[in-house]
């Protein structure tokens, strides 16, 4: 804490500053003089058109006013900084003067003219410098001789208000120190004269080094930018290769060092009394606002943007010499001589952003900072140093008090509809930080000498100073993202901390007594007294979407604090440590990703300051209530000794081992999904410590939240400490492993919990069992213990859900220790193995079992049995249990001791009764199911039907264990092969008395789809079935009106049996046909032979899949005659087929589904069929010789035997032995053919027909069309 908060309020140093200073004042008389552009009106100077830049001018200019406007072309700053107003005032010129103040500096740029865009390029040191900084006060006269004393240091002076505004336009920039700096500084004091003697005179003397001068206060700095644009498309800031991309500070001027007392008289008696530091200048607010602006900064060294309020250091107290014998230090605690000085306040720190985009990033390893918004109170001064050799006793080198340290103001961060994005690679680096954080006390002075005599008085440190508020703000269309990959120094990616400074360590003769100490009266041992740290600040924010990323050890997410600052440390007394503050943050949704060791992944910290070390006395600071609530998205921690999302108030430690005597109460609300995996892991962690009073722990799992401790994580949900604690779960806490010792879902210790599960929890707890405790598993709520579930010889567990020891299908014994009822509307589940059961050990406490059991099946060896489910080790059990039966399972539930109840259990899966409604193809399911149990066993998957309660449930679940798809797949390829023979039969020709009959030479393609549903039954589930083909073939004539042809068939087809299965897969047939026409009559005889591979799926109850590959060949052979009555343009054709159809399915074994796939034997069907019909057409002549005929049939199909689709199966954990089942597939015997046609002959060659075909019976429809082109040759 002390290194951020020194860190982020160093003051910019003097020298660099004054170089500065020279360098602007000389660029400025160039261009003043060499840009014609640039008019001056009184105090104002205006600049315009092009040819602009470097444009600089400082207070020798009387400028205290810089317009940039009505531009036509770009600023450059080729030769350094493009834009610069300086006003520096004048340095105090002789002993002691002040320094002069500075005038206010303002600039204001307007990009925008016309329809044009200008900006600022090609800087090489600074786009733009706006810069106030008041003149630092002269150091004070020195004065030699026997009482002399130094002149005081001259005061700074104060610094004026720094405003740049840039409306319009763009800012490009590669290498240089900044893009943009706005500063007011206040002047730093002067140092203090000396005063010195130098001689052999025996007379006294006393000699006092001068005050330092005061720093001077600073004024505000403020930045407005809004509406800045590139018209090339990049961002309106691009800033690289530089130390700070944009910098907004508020600094006040440092104090002067005290002036040196130096006695180097050989003889005299000389007190050396050297003068107190002066005190630190106020800094005044500093803000930025910028609006509708997209800003990159990258390839930096040190900031990316950085909005500081920074009150100045105290001067430290001036060095004391006594170098003779008889010569002392005279400084002491109470005259007032070498003090440290004040550190200075600090002003407000603000960054607004509006429809804007920030993006910080860098791979170096300097770059500690992307987005720091601080105000920072100066540090005090330290007391002085000193030498001695001197031989008096209570004239202790060193002992003035430090100065105490400045209090900060508030920080804020604002984002409306704006995104900010930080990647920064460097150890220790912070993405964003808002802090507001004390200054820190100073302590006494260093010594050196040969003798070191002791004090009547010990110097005490200087009190820390306090913090202030920390805000920050998003509203919904804003984000944050936040990345860092090295090292942290337990701080965040993104960070919100307000702090108090830590006091100054007081001092101690006993501290310098040596060998060479000439007394040890304990009179002389001054003992002085450590400063008090100073109060943390508040911090809230109201956050809507915030990542955060880190990788490096020690390097948290997110980190919010409060915290005080620590006591100093003295021999009189530590000083206590500083109160801390409230946290009160909410964010909406959250992805955050840390996997260092100790790296958190949000982090909430309300923290008192230690009092001390742990040696002394000091109080340790008292701590606050923390509220942080995370509504959405994901943790996930990663690392050793990490936790996922923490909210602590811990009251500081202090000396002797005490701690601050209050924390406050602590609320953490997750609906973020949370993991742990990391050794020493917690998902969510909730702390209240304080020494006499701790606050009450809340925390609460929203619905749909998981939280997750896993591998080796110790909780998924840790509290410590804390009074009357309460967890509510209304969503998933959990843990992987339940078989665990070392793996908990919560833990306890410290304080009291009362947990009130309201959705599923899962895994061991572990409760201080000094404390009474209590769990509710409410009803609707799932409890999953592990192998100990232990509240406590007076803690009591209730539940009214549904509780289970281990999770489904692992059998466990649960040890319980506490008091344990269920209610009425409790159940206990049990997993059943067909041997044995779970286990409830009920270790200690008294024992009420009301309500069911739910017995889950994972395993059934036999079809009967029992075993005992609860015992009770250590008194009785009162049972009012009943089991709730199944379909296919009864269950008795027996008292047989009274500390022991027992479970017995009978199976039946084809109970007569039970299958009444049922259709042929279950049943065969259900026998076969019921024969394997008992000569074997049932496994897991085959099992689940076992655990069906509603009968009409299990009966439609005994579909899925079936294999109709298989036949149903027989069924579909069956009518396929007779649509296949069909198309082999037609060539026509265009003219001729036999013309609707006769056959020709010729070449034929057809494309084109089908379907085929099939409705529910009392055999079969419904299915769904979709066909696409491409067919081609050709036919020759021979002689004597004899005809011989040949086709193909390539086809897909997709099958879907209800939701129980599906199958994709391809149909290859090929076919030759022989033909005779004699007059209207054709006569015909075809063979056909088919192959199809199918990819099948079943999706069993289970929610197991079973898959497999069906394979089946088909042969056909169809007989047709028909004769074609003429009448005209019109003709009656009626038409007779016989013919056979062998279908051969090839046996297969499926895979995936453990037990419950399916070994299907071979099947060979075949099917004989007639087919008589009747065709009614007709011929009309179109234009150009076109002949257009229509065409419509209607017949019947009848299929002849009892032939019928089935397969025979038997189940993986069927044994041998075990007779197979056979599934039917329902087949209709009679089919209503009718067929619609459209045949254009378009020339003598050239033929396009179209048709399209219905097929129904009791239960399938068939339907599809195509379309086909024949040649004739």
């Amino acid at each position: 804490m002390r290194y951020w908060a020194k860190g982020i309020r160093k003051p910019h140093p003097s020298p660099r500053l004054a170089c500065g200073i020279a360098i602007f004042s000389a660029v400025s008389l160039w261009s003043a003089s060499a840009s014609a552009a640039c008019t001056q009106d009184g105090t104002t100077i205006t600049c315009t058109g092009s040819d602009l830049g470097p444009i600089s001018y400082t207070e020798s200019d009387a400028v205290d006013e810089l317009i940039i406007e009505d531009l036509t072309g770009d600023v450059s700053g080729s030769d350094g900084t493009a834009v610069s107003l300086v006003e520096t005032g004048d340095d105090g010129s002789s002993d002691g003067d002040d320094g002069e103040a500075a005038l206010p500096a303002t600039v204001s740029f307007d990009g925008t003219n016309g329809s044009e865009t200008w900006g600022i390029t090609d800087a090489t040191s600074v786009s733009v410098t706006v810069t106030s900084a008041g003149g630092e006060g002269a150091t004070g006269e020195s004065k030699s001789g026997r009482h002399e004393t130094g002149g005081d240091g001259g005061d700074g002076a104060t610094g004026g208000a720094s405003v740049f505004t840039m409306n319009g336009g763009f800012i490009t920039q590669t290498e240089g120190d900044s893009g943009i700096a706005v500063s007011s500084t206040g002047g730093a004091g002067g140092k203090g004269g000396e005063a010195g003697y130098t001689g052999t005179s025996n007379d006294d003397s006393d000699l006092y080094g001068g005050a330092g001068g005061s720093g001077n206060d600073a004024n505000t700095a403020t930045l407005t930018i809004s509406d800045l644009s590139n018209p090339d498309g990049s961002d309106g800031i691009v800033v690289s290769g530089i130390a700070t991309g944009i910098s907004v500070t508020s600094t006040g001027g440092a104090g002067g060092m005290g002036g040196e007392a130096r006695c180097d008289g050989e003889f005299s008696t000389c007190g050396a009394y050297s003068g107190a530091g002066g005190a630190g200048g106020a800094a005044d607010d500093s803000g930025a606002t910028i609006t509708d602006t997209d800003i990159s900064i990258s390839d930096l060294s040190s900031v990316g943007i950085e909005v500081l309020s920074t009150g100045g250091n105290g001067g430290d107290g001036g060095l004391a010499k006594a170098i003779w014998a008889d010569s002392y230090v005279g400084n002491t605690p109470t005259n007032g001589y070498g003090f440290g000085g004040a550190g200075g306040d600090a002003g407000s720190a603000s960054l607004e952003l509006t429809d804007s985009e920030i993006s910080v990033a860098d791979n170096s390893e300097t770059a500690l900072l992307g987005l720091a918004v601080s105000s920072t109170g100066g540090t005090g001064g330290e007391g002085n140093e000193s030498y001695s050799n001197g031989l008096y006793p209570g004239f202790q080198t060193g002992w003035a008090d430090g100065g105490d340290g400045g209090a900060a103001s508030d920080a804020s961060l604002t984002l409306t509809s704006s995104t900010v994005s930080v990647s920064l690679s460097a150890d220790d680096a912070v993405g964003i930080l808002i802090s507001s954080t004390g200054g820190e006390g100073g302590s006494e002075g260093k010594l050196d000498g040969s003798f070191k005599n002791l004090p009547f008085e010990g110097a005490d440190g200087g009190a820390g100073g306090d913090g202030a508020s920390v805000l920050a703000t998003m509203d919904s269309t804003s984000s944050i993202d936040a990345t860092t990959t090295g090292a942290g120094g337990s701080m965040g990616a993104f960070t919100l901390m307000g702090a108090g400074g830590g006091g100054g360590d007081g001092g101690s003769g006993e501290d310098y007594e040596d060998g060479k100490d000439p007394t040890s009266d304990d009179d002389y041992k001054g003992a002085g007294i450590g400063g008090m740290g100073g109060s943390g600040g508040d911090v809230s924010g109201a956050m809507t979407t915030v990542s955060a990323t880190t990788s490096g050890d020690d390097a948290f997410g997110i980190y919010l604090a409060s915290l005080g600052g620590d006591g100093g440390t003295g021999a009189g007394g530590d000083g206590s440590g500083g109160d801390s503050s409230t946290i009160d943050v909410s964010f909406s949704s959250v992805t955050v990703q840390t996997g260092g060791d100790g790296s958190h992944g949000i982090y909430a910290l309300s923290q008192g300051g230690a009092g001390g070390d742990s040696s002394s006395d000091g109080d340790g600071g008292d701590a606050d209530w923390v509220k942080l609530t995370v509504t959405d998205g994901t943790v996930e921690v990663t690392g050793d000794s990490a936790y996922g999302i923490a909210a602590v108030s811990s009251a500081g430690s202090a000396g002797s081992g005490k701690l601050g005597e209050t924390a406050g109460d602590v609320t953490l609300n997750v609906g973020a999904d949370v993991t742990v995996s990391g050794s020493g892991g917690v998902g969510l962690y909730a702390e209240s410590t304080g020494r006499t009073t701790s606050g009450t722990i809340d925390v609460t799992v929203y619905s749909g939240a998981t939280i997750t401790a896993s591998d080796y994580a110790t909780a998924a949900v840790s509290f410590v400490n804390g009074d009357s604690n309460t967890l509510t779960n209304d969503g998933t806490i959990t843990t992987d492993d339940l078989a665990s010792q070392s793996i908990y879902a919560v833990t306890s210790s410290g304080g009291a919990l009362s947990v009130t599960n309201n959705g599923t929890f899962s895994g061991a707890v572990d409760f201080d069992t000094d404390y009474t405790n209590s769990f509710t598993n409410s009803t609707g709520a799932t409890l999953i213990m592990n192998s100990e579930f232990v509240l406590g010889n007076g803690g009591t567990i209730t539940n009214n859900g549904t509780i289970s020891p281990g999770d489904t299908g692992l059998l466990l014994a649960t040890g319980i220790k506490g008091n344990f009822t269920q209610g009425s509307d409790g159940t206990y589940l049990l997993d059943l193995d067909g041997k044995s059961t779970d286990l409830l050990i009920f270790e200690t406490g008294d024992v009420t079992l009301d309500g069911s059991v739910a017995v889950n099946i994972i395993s059934a060896s036999e079809a009967d049995g029992s075993s005992v489910i609860a015992e009770a080790s250590d008194g009785s059990i009162t049972s009012g249990l009943a089991a709730t039966n199944t379909a296919t399972a009864s269950y008795t539930v027996t008292t047989g001791t009274v500390d022991e109840v027992t479970l017995t259990w009978y199976f039946s899966l084809d109970d007569s009764d039970l299958l009444g409604s049922a259709s042929r193809n279950q049943s065969a399911v259900a026998g076969h199911l019921q024969n394997v149990l008992e000569n074997g066993g049932l496994g897991k998957e085959l099992t689940t039907l076992l655990n069906i309660v509603d009968e009409d449930e299990y009966v439609a679940a005994l579909d899925t264990f079936a294999s109709q798809i298989a036949s149903d797949i027989q069924l579909t390829s069956l009518f396929s092969a007779q649509r296949f023979s069909d198309a082999l039969l037609s060539c026509s020709v265009g003219d001729g008395v036999y013309r609707f009959i006769d056959e020709d030479q010729c070449a034929w393609m057809r494309a084109g789809g089908s379907g085929m549903e099939r409705s529910s039954s009392n055999t079969n589930r419904p299915f769904d079935q979709t066909a696409w083909q491409f067919e081609g073939g050709g036919q020759f004539a021979l002689h004597d009106n004899w005809f011989i042809g040949t086709g193909f068939s390539i086809g897909t087809q997709s099958l879907s049996v209800d939701d129980i299965a599906d199958s994709d897969g391809n149909f290859y047939q090929g076919g030759v046909v022989a033909k005779h026409t004699m007059g209207n009559t054709l006569l015909s005889a075809s063979l056909t032979g088919g192959y199809g591979d199918f990819d099948i799926t079943r999706y069993l109850y289970s929610s197991d899949f079973a898959q497999g590959n069906e394979t089946l060949w088909t042969l056909s052979g169809q007989i047709s005659a028909s004769h074609a009555f003429v009448r005209g343009g019109w003709y009656l054709k009626p038409r007779v087929d016989i013919g056979f159809d062998h279908v051969n399915m090839n046996g297969f074994t499926e895979t995936g589904a453990g037990g419950a796939s399916l070994t299907i034997n071979d099947n060979a069907q075949t099917y004989y069929s007639i087919q008589p019909s009747i065709e009614i057409g007709g011929e009309i002549a179109a234009a150009n010789g076109v002949l257009v005929r229509p065409s419509v049939s209607v017949g019947l199909t009848q299929f002849l035997g009892d032939a019928a689709p089935s397969t025979t199966a038997s189940f993986s954990d069927t044994p041998a032995g075990i007779a197979p089942f056979t599934i039917g597939s329902e087949f209709d015997t009679t089919y209503f053919d009718v067929t619609a046609g459209l045949e254009v002959l378009a020339t003598d060659r050239l033929s396009l027909s179209a048709e399209g075909f219905g097929q129904f019976s009791d239960s399938i429809t068939s339907y599809g069309g195509s379309a086909k082109l024949a040649i004739r040759f």
